[in-house]
């Protein structure tokens, strides 16, 4: 019984592998329209399995069932869509028999009529595979060129009239992986297919040898779409299969009529691995180099092999134009430039010849480094006197007038712009040395000449240009025209030697360009002068040279002198007088240093105030009599600060803000008759000078000789500068006669006050 069993299912077997080979056989012969694509539908089929088998025992005995076992036969279905991008030429619109989406009855991929010599169509075959992995091939098949019926012109160029259509002959084809969907084969891009449909064409789209989509040989993965970029040409492809050529057909194709198959094959990659499509060898065109001008050309005709071509065209043979273009170059050198503002030599791209060279680079070239290195030491910059020719194109003339080295460490370009066009100037743009960015007129600023105004672009990245440089873009109604001419002008913070400098102009919509090979440089006649260093009155000599002496006082905002001995006589500091005169102080009390109201005899206390009279601090610190204190007092930046090294050897500091006015200070002494105060060895230092100190006297008050009633002397100062820091130094001292108590304004005292 088992036996019987296993032979039935080994039959059943044989049976379904029969049955498939015959449909794989039948696939392009059965049922399919000449037009459109046939599509191979998979196969389901279900095996179930019964197995019942029956024992009669006598003894122990156990019986285990694997009921209803099922094994399903997996799925290979292939989807097909196409977009047709032809437009009709008569309707102006898409064909709709040639498009489709995936799901919709497929259509044809080709169904064109009243077709002339120059037209061209493009469209997109999507595929996918659903539910498995498969490869793939395809076929067109059934091709057939019929002659129709002959017109009278056809009849003069048909040489078979009656007999086989020529638009096979006439009609090219490409089929290919459009990667980044320009809509022509390049780069990288697989091609499938391209040639002419005079036989049965058969290609592997993914197979065991070849992938389309890919440089692995793998097979095409389930629910994904792959796309096929086709295009026909009713002529000949040019510009790398961009456009389509007709001017070479004749009259025999009127009337003609191609009619073909196309059928796409899928097939289980599974337990397949080794699968291999049927294929027709390739033709290609080919591309010929023409030595005599360097110039690459596609063949008329297809060959099988380059060797083919080779024998065919006498010329070498190349698959694509960029391997011929990469083998038909002129015979180039290397040559060498001097870069000018590195004062060294670099090599440049080959070039065919020395003034091939020279007319890219714009720089004189050498054909050794050594010479180039001989030549390109950085040049003196006053060594050769400036000069430029003008020059005239476009109805414009244009002129570098300067070239000028600065005493400032600048250099000077400037130009002249004469135009005779009725059409006014719309800018003109400079290109740079070196690529350097001029450091003026700056980006954005407004160039006014005498009669215009110009809008700065520094730098400017111009496409019409072509290169950074600097930009005047008129700001007027109009630019200067018909025989008008204005100044432009740039400076550098650097010397670039005689470098050529493009130079373009604008009118209307008109572009005209310059280039202004100029040599030497204009150096300027630069003098130092003297200043007076209103710190510490002293008179030095500039860092740099200028020009005139006007350019120097508007340089460096000093006065400026020709010579130290007008500068000495006129660099004086300010006159600083001791007053031993009574007067009346106006001037606001800033501190104040007095002694306490105890007598000499109980603790004499210190006492600073401020300008608002309030106590330093809110303490008492006790004076020694007869004792000698420093004191300061400075000034800066609108603070003043007052400071008083105390007996117990601190500094009480009172520091306040303070607007000034005038140029005056004074110090103000008061002693009754009961004591006395000394202010002695006072000097005026300019802080930011170390070597002005002037000294300037003391002062003393006492009761055996008081000056005035009221006891008062002042210590003046007039002619300070309170735009710069200045400090007082110097002593005082506080002293009692007779033991008295005293209280009120008569407690012996020393006052800061300024105005």
């Amino acid at each position: 019984m088992q036996s019987e069993s296993k032979k039935n299912l080994i039959e059943g077997i044989k049976m379904e592998q029969s049955v498939l080979s015959s449909l794989y056989l039948n696939f392009f012969r059965k049922s399919m329209n000449k037009n459109f694509l046939g599509i191979l539908l998979s196969y389901v089929v279900l095996f179930l399995i019964a197995l019942s088998i029956k024992y009669t025992v006598a003894f122990y005995s156990d019986i285990e069932k694997s009921l209803e076992n099922i094994f399903t036969a997996g799925v290979v279905d292939l989807q097909v869509a196409n977009a047709d991008e032809y437009l009709d030429s008569q309707t102006g619109k898409q064909n709709s028999s040639t498009t489709w989406n995936f799901g919709e009855t497929i259509q044809k991929f080709f169904d064109f009529s009243n077709l002339k010599p120059g037209d061209f169509g493009r469209d997109e075959i999507k595929l996918r595979i659903k539910t498995n992995p498969a490869w793939l091939c395809a076929k067109i098949y059934n091709i057939s060129s019929l002659d129709g019926v002959d017109s009278e012109p056809e009849l003069i160029d048909d040489q078979t009239p009656g007999g086989e259509g020529e638009i096979d002959d006439d009609t090219e084809f490409i089929f290919w992986n459009d990667i980044n969907s320009n809509n022509v084969p390049d780069g990288l891009e697989k091609i499938l297919w391209h040639g002419k449909l005079d036989t049965e064409k058969a290609f592997a789209i993914a197979d065991s040898k070849y992938n389309l989509f890919s440089d692995q040989n793998n097979p095409l993965e389930p629910d994904t779409i792959y796309k096929i970029k086709k295009s026909w040409c009713l002529g000949t492809f040019e510009n790398g299969f961009a456009t389509c050529n007709g001017r070479m057909l004749n009259n025999r194709t009127q009337g003609d009529k191609l009619t073909a198959d196309i059928g796409f094959f899928a097939i289980q990659s599974r337990n397949n691995l080794d699968f291999v499509c049927e294929s027709t060898p390739q033709e290609y065109k080919y591309y010929n180099c023409d030595k005599s001008n360097n110039t690459c050309s596609i063949t008329q005709e297809f060959y099988k092999t380059k060797e083919e071509c080779i024998a065919q065209t006498g010329g070498d043979c190349f698959k694509t134009d960029g391997d011929c273009q990469a083998v038909c170059q002129p015979e180039v050198k290397e040559y060498f430039v001097c870069n000018q503002c590195a004062n060294s030599c670099a090599s440049v791209k080959s070039y065919t010849s020395l003034q091939e060279c020279e007319s890219k680079e714009l720089k004189t070239c050498y054909e050794s480094r050594s010479e180039c290195d001989t030549k390109c030491g950085k040049p003196a910059e006053c060594a050769t006197p400036f000069s430029c020719a003008p020059q005239t194109k476009d109805d414009f003339t244009v002129q570098q007038l300067t070239k000028q080295k600065n005493c400032d460490g600048t250099y000077t370009y400037k130009f002249q712009v004469t135009n005779n066009n009725k059409n006014a100037l719309s800018h003109v743009s400079f290109s740079l040395p070196c690529g350097i960015t001029p450091i003026w007129p700056a980006n954005g600023a407004t160039y006014q000449t005498t009669n215009h105004s110009y809008k700065v672009e520094n730098p400017t990245n111009d496409p019409n240009f072509g290169q950074m440089g600097i930009k005047f873009e008129t700001l007027d109604a109009e630019g200067i025209k018909s025989g008008e001419s204005d100044i432009f002008e740039f400076k550098l913070n650097q010397y670039v030697g005689d470098i050529g400098i493009i130079m373009q102009t604008k009118w209307a919509q008109n572009y005209t360009d310059f280039v202004l090979n100029c040599s030497g440089m204009t150096c300027s006649s630069c003098n130092k002068y003297y200043t007076c260093d209103s710190d510490c009155y002293v008179c030095g000599q500039t860092a740099q040279g200028y020009e005139t002496l006007s350019q120097c006082q508007t340089t460096t905002g000093k006065i400026c002198y020709q010579t130290s001995d007008n500068c000495a006589l006129n660099c004086k500091a300010p006159s600083i007088i001791t007053s031993t005169e009574c007067g009346s102080g106006s001037s606001p009390v800033l501190a104040i240093a007095r002694m306490g109201n105890n007598d000499f005899w109980s603790s004499p206390t210190e006492i600073l105030i401020k300008k608002n009279g309030v106590e330093a601090d809110g303490k008492n610190h006790q004076w020694n009599a007869l004792r000698w204190y420093d004191f300061t007092l400075e000034y800066a930046s609108g603070t003043v600060k007052f400071n008083v090294k105390s007996y117990d050897g601190t500094n009480k500091t009172v520091q306040t803000n303070a607007t000034l006015g005038g140029s005056n200070a004074q110090i103000e002494i008061k002693s009754p008759n009961c004591g006395a105060v000394r202010v002695r060895a006072i000097k005026y230092q300019k802080t930011e000078c170390s070597n002005y100190i002037k000294d300037i006297g003391g002062v003393e008050i006492n009761n055996n000789n008081p000056a005035c009633v009221s006891g008062t002397r002042y210590l003046g100062f007039s002619g300070l500068d309170f735009s710069k820091p200045f400090k007082i130094t110097g002593q005082f001292q506080f002293e009692w006669v007779d033991g008295t108590s005293v209280t009120g304004i008569d407690i012996p005292s020393m006052t800061i006050k300024l105005n």
